[in-house]
């Protein structure tokens, strides 16, 4: 039974986020919310996700429409209805490939807005010019940070305990009862 059991990490209670499908490796929290923010989320391999039919997913824009969807986003950004791409830059990655900044004309968007923007399902993505239009193809579903419910699903298939789960994607934590 585990209702009485609490996740620790230096003798506080840790906030577990997951997400359905990672790229195949979860994202590193210092990479998010910047350095030493959450200690117990770094980047670790979920390989298994890239066999989810939610791991791979894209997003077809005509040039007129991405370039409407961004500045219905965000007003203020500059883009050509003819061309978007030729203002639209990846400035960062993390080490999963997920984007962390994407400069598009004079505004930078974190690769979570851009997600979000977008409707998107991760903010692992890349965005290329494809039969006259924007192609944004996407990997994983959901932020990427901590556990992968693909991931542990597999993990748990094979034989892994609930807590093997949660210590491989909750770094140095502790399950207390």
């Amino acid at each position: 039974n585990t209702a009485e059991e609490k996740i620790y990490c230096n003798e506080m209670l840790i906030l577990p986020y997951f997400h359905g499908v990672s790229s195949g490796k979860t994202r590193n929290a210092d990479d998010v919310f910047g350095e030493g923010k959450i200690s117990y989320l770094k980047s670790v391999a979920s390989e298994s996700d890239i066999l989810s039919e939610n791991y791979l997913s894209m997003k077809y824009y005509t040039y007129e429409e991405f370039a409407d969807t961004i500045v219905a986003y965000r007003e203020s950004v500059v883009i050509s209805k003819e061309n978007p791409l030729e203002v639209i830059s990846v400035v960062e990655r993390d080490e999963a490939g997920y984007v962390k900044e994407i400069q598009i004309g004079s505004t930078l968007f974190t690769g979570d807005e851009f997600m979000e923007c977008c409707g998107l399902n991760s903010p692992n993505f890349q965005i290329d010019d494809f039969d006259g239009g924007v192609r944004i193809i996407v990997k994983g579903n959901g932020h990427g940070l901590g556990l992968s419910l693909y991931g542990a699903k597999i993990m748990a298939e094979s034989g892994a305990s609930y807590k093997e789960i949660l210590l491989y994607y909750y770094n140095g934590v502790e399950i207390v009862k």
